[in-house]
């Protein structure tokens, strides 16, 4: 990371954590720069504005099992902060699983992905990538019942890629899809259980992303 003081012009380069000290009434400013984590590419929760839940999972309106949980309070000022609490039937979300919990896989966590529920259908806008990538499953949030899941990836309504039937606990499984000159991608999550017999079960597309 790299920090330049507008007011000095002085340039601080670090990793991890930097501390600074302030006099009574001083205030620090600073233009912050760093290298992309992900590079040739773009992370698909990075760009929520390309994406369009076209189908959300979501057959029978349940209830959410956060809404009689409070907020968190702000614990401080390190960390990535705490997120949105969620208060509608679950959805697709980007960074975090449908009700807000971290993205988790086969006891895997992962800080980037969409969190979607069975049955969901996204639409993603391909902005000259070449590949689309991700690491599927199903999130530890959902219940061990309900048969294997299986992803899939579309583009301009044909198939390029499909997961083997993955189930509760199965690590993430990597899918991968040559998406040149593809405008719309479409991310498909199927569930081969019982349907309503079962609330939508949550699953994961970790790391989603697309790439030059």
């Amino acid at each position: 990371m790299t920090l330049v003081d507008l007011w000095s012009k002085t340039t601080t380069r670090f990793t991890g954590e930097q501390r600074f000290t302030l006099a009574p009434h001083q205030t620090l400013v600073f233009r912050a720069q760093g290298a992309r984590r992900l590079g040739g590419g773009m992370y698909v929760s990075e760009q929520p504005g390309r994406v369009n839940p076209a189908v959300d999972g979501v057959d029978t309106p349940r209830a959410d099992p956060t809404i009689h949980h409070s907020v968190t309070a702000w614990s401080g000022t390190k960390g990535p902060g705490e997120h949105v609490q969620y208060g509608g039937w679950g959805g697709s979300r980007a960074d975090r699983a449908v009700y807000g919990q971290v993205l988790r896989v086969a006891g895997k966590d992962y800080d980037t992905g969409l969190g979607v529920l069975a049955g969901s259908r996204l639409e993603v806008r391909n902005a000259g990538f070449r590949r689309f990538a991700a690491e599927v499953g199903i999130d530890d949030a959902g219940l061990a019942a309900g048969g294997p899941m299986r992803f899939a990836v579309y583009g301009d309504g044909k198939l390029l890629a499909t997961s083997p039937p993955i189930d509760f606990g199965d690590p993430a499984t990597v899918l991968e899809a040559d998406v040149s000159g593809v405008k719309i991608v479409e991310l498909v999550t199927r569930s081969s259980g019982p349907g309503d017999a079962l609330p939508p079960r949550p699953a994961v597309w970790a790391n989603a992303r697309l790439l030059r």
